[in-house]
Parts: structure tokens; C-alpha cells; sequence
């Protein structure tokens, strides 16, 4: 019987085991020597991160690095300061992997100073993928979120939930009331949703007036004490509202609000030109809502003084000027000064005394 042959010589075999020595060598040095290594990435991100935090104006938020994990300490003073923090440094430099790429995950250590801490959640879609920021009911809600996000968004997903005992729905139902929002979302092209506590808010683009009228039907499958309220824009430019109290309408403020930035030109009144078109968006939100009172907060920047107060109601006179255009009675607004609120604007919500 004839002697079987190696498959390869043992020259071969030597060179083949050298070939993959160096290409080890290779990978090390270039993850610690190259212009990606371990430590020079870390810096990066950081640098990333502060700038980002900086950009927003969060002096209170102060970031560390734990490789490609950012740990974001602070007292907030606010939960949209919170979560726009958590999100400023979650987008402040690309995703990617753990040997080169962007801050994966973000560590939420911070503090609120206000008075009454909010269970929040909330989730925006746009372009196939989702951003969800906010408060969780458990470590199993967090896990299970994430595959059911990873499922409806396989493009990509970012995700920073922190888990919290503040919330007073059971965590299951929490859980589902979360995952409905990531369905929805995925059936809409872009879109944003809020869950706080037992209330959600969803605004958002629909593709077809079919798809629209069938997001306004989310309330139908939620669990018990749980509503929701929505206001859905279709390619026809066609909106479609779901609001039936001013809880319901506060809630989708909000979602609108975040789903679209909101600026002024700097060191003037007027609004930027996209930001028009978002406060115009939210008078129309606010003309279908039950009777309710408007209050239009802006934030006082520069230094304190005659001058900068005068720029603040000049601010805030443009944007109720604005809601105005798009409906809403001048009698049912107010303005307000705040030096301390995160946002550069934001809308209060009540009802309407005696109606």
C-alpha cells in the first residue's frame, strides 16, 4: 500500500505558523503604537465627549472614560437635561467595535437636583435606526428591549437605559408599553416616542395614510392604566391626531420637541429656520389638544443683566408669536425667564382653568 502524502511539507507548515506570529505582531502593534490604540482612542473619545457636553451648554455633567464606555457624572437639573447629556455623549463621536470606533455605551451616574425625579423613557427612529435614552424597570427590561430593538433595527441601534425603582407601573407592563413604542416607530420613517410613567407620547412621519391611522389604534393593546396620544404626519402632508387630554398632549410635545432641535440665532431672537418650522409644528400639536395653558420657557444666556433678560422675552415673544401663526390664542400663552432649566426652550402644558 503506497505511503499516504502530508498534505503540506514541514517548510510549509513553519512558514504558515511564521505567517500567523506575525500577523498577531502585526494586530498588537497597531492596536497599541497606531494612530487607533488603546490609550490614544480613550483620549479621543474624551476629548469627543467634553466637546459634545460643551456644545450643549452641560457645565454640570463631567465625563470619564472606561475604554470605549463613557461614565457621565453630574447633577442635572433636569430629566431633559439628563437625557440630552446621556444622548450628546452617546453621538459624540461614530459607533463601532471594541478595537477602533466610538463611545459604545454610556454609563448614566448622574443626579437630579430638581424636586421630583421622572420616570422616563424615550425612543427616536430615523433613517432604520433607533436611539432609546431614559430609565428602565429592571436589568431583564434592558436585556429584552435591546434584542426587540436589535430585531425591528438591525441598521443600528443606541441604546442607554438606566435602571431605576421610580416608576410606578408593574415592570412587565412598563415593558410592554416600552416595546409597543419600538413597534410603532419601526412602522413610521422617522419618529420619536415618550413613555413617563403610565403616559406615552409619539409623534413621528408616517409613509401612508394607512400607516397612520393605524399607529392612532396603539392605545388598544396596551396594558391596563397605560394611554397614549399621538400626532402623525403622512407623505401627503396630511396629519393625523390621536389627543384626548392635555396629559396625552403634553406628552407628545414632547416627543415632538425632541424629535426636532429647537435654536435661536445666536445672540438674537429669532428663531433659526428649521426651529420655525418645528415651534410652528408644535402650535398645530397644541390646536387640537383639549383646552389647555401654554407657557413658553426660555433660558437666559449670556451674563445676567438688563440686556440678556430683554433677549430672553424677545425669545420668547418669537416663539409664542409663532405658535400663534399656527392657531393658537394668544390668551391661552404666557412666557417665562429660567436661568437654571437645560433646554434653551421648553413648553408647560396645563389645563385651562374652569374648562
Amino acid at each position: 500500500m503506497a505511503k499516504q502524502l502530508p498534505i503540506f511539507s514541514e517548510r510549509v507548515w513553519r512558514i504558515i505558523g511564521a505567517g500567523l506570529i506575525a500577523f498577531v505582531l502585526v494586530g498588537v502593534i497597531g492596536i497599541h503604537f497606531s494612530g487607533v490604540s488603546a490609550g490614544r482612542l480613550e483620549r479621543q473619545l474624551l476629548d469627543h465627549a467634553d466637546d459634545a457636553l460643551a456644545g450643549r451648554e452641560h457645565a454640570w455633567a463631567h465625563v470619564r472614560m472606561d475604554g470605549q464606555r463613557a461614565i457621565l457624572e453630574g447633577r442635572a437639573p433636569s430629566e431633559a437635561a439628563r437625557l440630552d447629556a446621556v444622548s450628546a455623549a452617546l453621538r459624540s463621536t461614530w459607533s463601532g467595535g471594541e478595537v477602533a470606533g466610538g463611545v459604545t455605551r454610556v454609563i448614566d451616574l448622574t443626579t437630579r437636583t430638581d424636586f421630583e425625579a421622572v420616570f422616563a423613557f424615550r425612543a427616536t427612529a430615523s433613517n432604520g435606526r433607533i436611539t432609546i435614552l431614559g430609565d428602565a424597570a429592571s436589568e431583564r427590561a434592558v436585556r429584552s428591549i435591546t434584542d426587540y430593538a436589535r430585531q425591528l433595527f438591525p441598521a443600528g441601534q443606541e441604546i442607554s437605559l438606566t435602571v431605576t425603582n421610580d416608576g410606578s407601573a408593574p415592570a412587565n407592563d412598563w415593558e410592554t408599553a416600552a416595546k409597543r413604542i419600538i413597534a410603532e416607530l419601526a412602522r413610521l420613517e422617522r419618529g420619536t416616542g415618550v413613555l413617563t410613567d403610565h403616559e406615552i407620547g409619539l409623534f413621528g412621519h408616517a409613509g401612508s395614510d394607512q400607516t397612520a391611522r393605524s399607529v392612532l389604534n396603539m392605545s388598544a393593546d396596551l396594558p391596563p392604566g397605560f394611554t397614549a396620544s399621538a400626532y402623525l404626519v403622512d407623505r401627503n402632508g396630511r396629519t393625523h391626531d390621536g389627543i384626548t387630554s392635555v396629559a396625552g398632549c403634553d406628552a407628545v410635545v414632547r416627543a415632538a420637541r425632541a424629535d426636532e432641535s429647537i435654536r435661536f440665532t445666536p445672540g438674537q431672537a429669532g428663531l433659526t429656520t428649521g426651529s420655525r418650522e418645528a415651534v410652528r409644528r408644535i402650535g398645530e400639536i397644541l390646536t387640537g389638544c383639549p383646552p389647555a395653558r401654554v407657557t413658553v420657557s426660555v433660558r437666559v444666556t449670556g451674563d445676567p443683566g438688563e440686556a440678556a433678560v430683554a433677549l430672553t422675552e424677545a425669545r420668547a415673544q418669537e416663539a409664542m408669536d409663532t405658535l400663534a401663526e399656527a392657531g393658537l390664542s394668544p390668551d391661552r400663552l404666557a412666557w417665562n425667564a429660567s436661568e437654571t432649566q437645560a433646554e434653551i426652550i421648553r413648553f408647560d402644558i396645563v389645563p385651562a382653568e374652569g374648562e
